[in-house]
């Protein structure tokens, strides 16, 4: 079912739920789509992109879900957005759907037309919020309306149409636009560990821009992708879980289940722990944020638990399947290469950290 069958049901008045029966369709698809086979491919090659996934869930409406209606959007909102990146991870697929979210919501006020073109997926898009370091420097430098410097490595910006990222201008931080077909731009795709999330370094030369905010929107950008970005890191560690325990049951030695000495017990027993801090963490900065209430330290900590987690969890998870957790036919790796990719992307661990840590001390230092 399409983006307009679905507006179709809710303008009848159906009483049915449309969250419900988009998650269904999605896992429905992605657990006929993302096959080991598939999802190796993708390893194979620096840059790649599963572009004919991508083409089925936009057919789906996953871009338009969170955006808003008068963007072309379903009007789903921020949950649905969390669920389906968690959807996401659980099946280790590469979709800019948290990318297109957080552009159309920032080009919501400036320019509508782009904002339904990413809504409707036909625009694809990729996010480089933290390009940004400790001395409060930007990679790019914007002059008037034209941007140049060089963008790091950020995911889908190997094929993306439009790129969301931050630049400096006279000691001043902005949050731009950049269209991706312009002549000054350039491409070089990187191989990294995990082939799949289309990464790329952008090299501008007097790109126009479009200028769609300040530190505000910068803010609310990171804050939602971040977010957005725990839940699909949640998935994948949950799903790793299930194939530890799944394995643990089947696997015998000296005569018995694995799962039944407490040295895999007690693993599996910390994935639980782990995940359940997380999502506890992430569903209290869910809940801030749609409330509209100040969320950074609810953010900044659903990031560091759900990292922390998934790369616990990913790890670990090689160890229970033993030697087999390391080869191409077990699914354990894919969990572990894009747990190392999601932990650094957006920001890594310390960068929350120290996000964590500034926020409480202001709010200690106000109290």
């Amino acid at each position: 079912m399409n983006q307009q069958a679905m507006a179709g049901i809710a303008d009848q008045g159906a009483e049915f739920d449309i969250s419900a029966l988009l998650l269904e369709q999605g896992k429905k698809l992605l657990e006929d789509r993302a096959t080991p086979q598939r999802l190796r491919n993708l390893l194979e090659k620096p840059g790649s992109f599963n572009s004919a996934l991508w083409a089925e869930v936009v057919e789906l409406g996953w871009p338009a879900a969170a955006i808003a209606e008068n963007l072309g959007g379903l009007g789903l909102g921020l949950r649905v957005l969390c669920d389906l990146a968690g959807l996401a991870g659980r099946y280790t697929v590469s979709l800019p759907i948290i990318a297109s979210a957080v552009v159309a919501g920032a080009l919501a006020n400036c320019d509508k037309a782009r904002g339904e073109l990413v809504a409707a997926g036909s625009t694809i898009a990729a996010l480089d919020l933290c390009n940004v370091g400790y001395a409060n420097d930007a990679a790019l430098q914007l002059s008037g309306d034209v941007v140049s410097g060089t963008s790091r490595g950020c995911a889908f910006s190997a094929v993306a149409d439009m790129l969301l990222a931050v630049a400096q201008a006279g000691g001043e931080l902005h949050l731009v636009a950049i269209d991706l077909s312009h002549s000054g731009v350039e491409r070089h795709i990187i191989p990294s560990i995990d082939n799949a999330r289309a990464s790329a370094r952008l090299r501008f030369d007097a790109v126009p821009v479009l200028v769609v905010g300040g530190g505000a929107e910068i803010e609310e950008a990171r804050l939602t992708a971040a977010l957005a970005t725990a839940f699909e890191q949640l998935g994948g560690a949950q799903r790793c879980l299930e194939l530890a325990c799944d394995f643990a049951r089947e696997r015998k030695a000296f005569g018995q289940p694995i799962g039944a000495f407490q040295a895999v017990k007690h693993k599996l027993a910390d994935f639980y722990t782990a995940i359940e801090l997380a999502r506890g963490c992430a569903f209290a900065a869910l809940e801030a944020l749609q409330a509209g209430n100040a969320a950074t330290k609810q953010v900044a900590a659903a990031r560091i638990a759900a990292t922390e987690a998934y790369e616990f969890a990913a790890r670990e998870t090689i160890q229970v399947f033993g030697a087999l957790g390391i080869t191409w036919e077990a699914p354990a790796h894919h969990h572990y290469r894009r747990s190392r990719s999601l932990a650094l992307e957006l920001g890594a661990s310390l960068y929350w950290r120290d996000l964590l840590v500034d926020s409480l001390a202001v709010d200690l230092g106000s109290s």
